[in-house]
């Protein structure tokens, strides 16, 4: 295993070709009109789709998000680059959220240029294999760099992208979009380690580069962790054979070299970040560690996928499945080999690694250390998703644990050592033994479990209640089964090894058919995990009458899924992002950033179910699910015209609701007293948020005549007699005007009006008229980046009640014309374009100095 690092060493064809068969292995459904997409949750659980496709079972319910926000957004992106433009906002959601600055959508990632096929399921399908090949052929890259055999590289990979750390999360693009890059990363760090210069700066460059495109800034954050760990625990080992500063200089150099190509060649979604996170609601609230960390029992997943957790068969006990660490069971042996016979940083510092990830993960000082002192740390929302992490250091292990066990058995000594300690009549009694325990446990079910439920259910009615008696049957009936698979798979191992021991097997069968046994056991858990559903099925927006209906009315307006049990209660109808294939504008969604005052509106207008002035209450929310049908007037305010709900006849409606269909979902239709766009007469500012909000709820103000504007510079320049309170309402601004909800009366004044005449994402054109001047004012949100022209003048674009646009127009017709234009967006275009120049530069300059000579190698041994 000694070798010199510095030189290139790719792996050979045959072990690459083995990584493409389990590609196509796992996703061979695929060429029989299937896609791995996880839309069987959707017919199981939601309206319309269980109305339509009754009787499907998900095979990995926690990956919800993975159908309900991430596939309705890339879809919506894509949309928008084949219509020619860039998807910077997305008016589907709520009333508008930028989409450049989230990257749920990965509208700048260049792989998902696959999105533009004009076949989606196939998209998906070229989506999912080829990052799952990326990442296995990445892993296995980095460890042939580490000086593990081409047996143990191709292992290593074959871990890494079918483990439960990876293959779980495959549907769940944001995160097989960073993790796939992370030991491509590694590789080209290590190679700076051993005396690369500008390619290999460069190649770290792209690599972080396409991490920060491909996922949002949780996985990031993540990746930065252990990445940062790698550098630490790297460099020690590193330093203890080089003394002296000159060499660290020279590789601290190159790795922020690296840092900086990164960050530049990333400015397009990080930049347009930075621009809007102040007005969004991801800076103000952290979840709690203590909720989401995870539980130490995880680690009974490496012995087996589903043991005390099934995730199909929804059994909680355990970890849920987005917790599951399984690597196989010949791998997990070969792990902890690695640990003991690796040298050096392949064995002791990569388990020092996993051990360091898993304590920031567990509800240890460490973890309170990063979410107390890290900056950003705190804002995340799930840190279970951290167990991605430990992918890389257990698959590295394993890789190292294969080579050196490869190596071992060439060796006299311990092929005798193996013989001795592992004789066939040890081997036999570990499978007579699971035999017994498997055979007992089944005779103890038959003969005792069910007939003392019984005697437990006729004496005592009522006490075995919930998931009780389905916990305990599960263990009999499911999680034996799963350990009996992993005692099979252990023998099967034990067997390999002893014959190699002996000679019956020669080097080349032995590895094959270890990595065969491994791969058979890691296919078993991935296929098991992973849906794949009927092309029917997708795209996850069928026809629907319910859609045709609200289609076939072209005005502009908002629907409203509602159930009142909340959005953990299956009937939920639309859950999520799901309305977005239908272009279908709802008051509903998930996204990365939604605007914080959108959701302080609604948060007051009684759309959480209750109604209260205090917008500190709703920040920190990520979704909007409805738990309330909202007071008549925020139901005004945002436009709301559809309320869609289950099937049920139990819901509480409005008394003015009409129902006008009745099918896989019922639909009313509400009346909706303001347009999308108006043009109001007076104005009137205010200081106070917290005021401002309270007086747009007050039903003694009209709003249909009169816009609520905050104070400040732009306000300040329309202080003219429309803007003064009207008599007799002087004080009720500093009385508070009260948070009763009410109808909007009044219908506008005789020479005022407003039509747009051209609606999309990014540009919206009005056509007013006012007798006297006034304010034009667009029910979509306010936020920076929206400009505005008024008969081709650029006008300032103010904040109208609490959270919408509105512009001053003068006397008489005026077109105006708003556009989205967010700076962040620019600036992050030109910065990206700096950094491919650099990149490009570095590798013209790294191929001339090829040419000019031979590479500095460092042949030092490795350690």
């Amino acid at each position: 295993m000694r070798r010199a690092f510095g030189a290139l060493r790719l792996p050979q064809p045959a072990a690459t070709g083995f990584l493409l068969l389990a590609t196509l292995l796992l996703l061979w459904p695929a060429f029989l009109g299937r896609t791995p997409v996880p839309a069987d949750i959707l017919y199981e659980n939601y309206f319309p789709w269980k109305a339509i496709q009754s009787g499907v079972q998900a095979q990995n319910p926690a990956m919800e998000d993975a159908i309900r926000v991430y596939v309705p957004l890339t879809e919506y992106a894509f949309d928008r680059w084949r219509a020619g433009t860039p998807p910077l906002w997305n008016p589907l959601i709520v009333a508008g959220t930028p989409e450049a600055a989230a990257s749920f959508s990965g509208a700048f990632y260049p792989l998902n240029a696959l999105y533009l096929l004009p076949h989606r399921p196939l998209a998906h399908a070229l989506d999912v294999g080829l990052h799952l090949f990326l990442a296995m052929a990445f892993m296995q890259l980095f460890l042939r760099a580490l000086g593990c055999s081409g047996f143990g590289a191709t292992l290593g990979g074959i871990v890494y992208g079918l483990g439960g750390l990876m293959a779980i999360w495959l549907p769940y693009a944001p995160g097989r979009h960073v993790v796939v890059w992370l030991p491509l990363a590694w590789y080209f760090l290590e190679r700076l380690f051993h005396g690369a210069r500008l390619g290999a700066v460069a190649g770290l460059g792209v690599a972080v580069a396409l991490q920060i495109l491909g996922g949002h800034a949780e996985y990031l954050l993540f990746q930065a962790l252990l990445t940062g760990f790698y550098l630490i625990l790297r460099g020690f080992w590193w330093l203890r054979g080089r003394p002296g500063g000159a060499a660290a200089g020279r590789l601290v150099g190159r790795v922020l070299l690296s840092a900086g190509v990164a960050l530049m060649l990333g400015a397009i979604q990080w930049l347009p970040l930075l621009e809007v996170r102040a007005q969004s609601h991801r800076i103000t609230r952290a979840l709690d560690a203590e909720v989401d960390a995870v539980s130490p029992f995880a680690l009974t997943t490496l012995i087996s996928p589903r043991l005390f957790g099934s995730p199909m068969e929804r059994n909680r006990v355990g970890p849920t499945s987005i917790t599951v660490m399984y690597i196989g069971i010949a791998p997990l042996l070969l792990a902890v080999a690695g640990a003991w016979w690796g040298r050096g940083w392949r064995g002791r510092g990569m388990a020092a690694l996993f051990v360091l990830s898993f304590l920031v993960a567990t509800k240890t000082p460490l973890t309170w250390f990063f979410y107390d002192v890290v900056p950003l740390f705190s804002q995340l929302r799930t840190l279970r998703r951290i167990i991605l992490i430990f992918a890389a250091p257990l698959s590295v292990l394993a890789g190292v644990g294969a080579s050196a066990l490869q190596a071992r058995l060439q060796q006299e000594a311990f092929c005798r050592a193996v013989m001795r300690r592992l004789s066939w009549a040890r081997i036999g009694a570990l499978g007579a033994l699971l035999g017994a325990g498997l055979t007992g446990a089944y005779l103890l079910q038959g003969l005792f479990y069910e007939p003392a439920l019984r005697l437990v259910e006729k004496t005592r009615p009522g006490v075995l209640v919930g998931d009780v008696p389905a916990k305990f049957r599960t263990f009999f009936a499911y999680e034996l089964q799963q350990l009996a698979l992993a005692g099979a798979l252990l023998i099967g191992f034990l067997l390999l090894v002893r014959l190699r021991a002996t000679g019956s097997l020669r080097e080349r069968p032995f590895t094959l058919a270890l990595l065969l046994l491994t791969l058979m056991d890691l296919l078993l858990f991935a296929r098991g995990i992973m849906s794949m559903v009927d092309l029917r099925w997708h795209p996850t927006s069928p026809p629907l009458p319910a859609i045709a209906h609200i289609k076939a009315d072209t005005d502009l307006f908002r629907v409203m899924p509602f159930d009142r049990y909340g959005p953990i209660h299956a009937d939920i109808p639309f859950p999520g992002n799901t309305l977005i294939p239908y272009g279908v504008q709802a008051l509903n969604g998930i996204h990365a950033f939604l605007p914080r005052r959108t959701l302080e509106l609604m948060g007051v207008a009684g759309f959480w179910g209750v109604q209260s002035p205090d917008p500190t209450r709703f920040l920190g929310r990520s979704w909007v699910s409805l738990m309330g049908l909202g007071d008549p007037r925020g139901r005004a305010l945002f436009q709301v015209r559809y309320l869609i709900t289950s099937p049920r006849d139990d819901h509480p409606l409005p008394a003015d609701a009409q129902l006008i269909y009745r099918g896989e979902v019922n639909l009313y239709r509400l009346p909706t007293p303001l347009p999308r766009a108006f043009v109001a007469r007076q104005a009137r500012t205010f200081s106070d948020d917290t005021l401002l909000l309270r007086a747009v709820m007050d039903p003694g103000i009209d709003l249909r005549t009169t816009v609520l504007l905050e104070a400040g510079p732009t306000a300040g320049e329309y202080r003219d007699p429309l803007a003064e309170p009207p008599p007799g309402r002087a004080g009720a601004e500093k009385a508070g005007m009260g948070t009763a909800g009410g109808e909007i009366s009044g219908a506008g004044r005789a020479g005022e009006a407003a039509e747009v005449t051209r609606y999309e994402p990014e540009r919206v054109e009005v056509r007013a008229r006012s007798s006297t001047g006034g304010w034009l004012v667009l029910l979509d949100a306010h936020y920076p980046g929206w400009r505005a022209r008024v008969d081709a003048l650029e006008v300032p674009v103010l904040r109208a009640n609490y959270a919408f646009r509105a512009v001053r127009i003068p006397p008489g017709e005026s077109t105006v014309l708003f556009f989205y234009a967010p700076a962040g967006v620019r600036a992050g275009l030109l910065l990206s374009g700096l950094g491919v120049l650099l990149l490009a530069a570095l590798l013209v300059v790294h191929l001339r100095g090829r040419e000019a000579g031979p590479a500095q190698r460092d042949v030092s041994p490795a350690r």
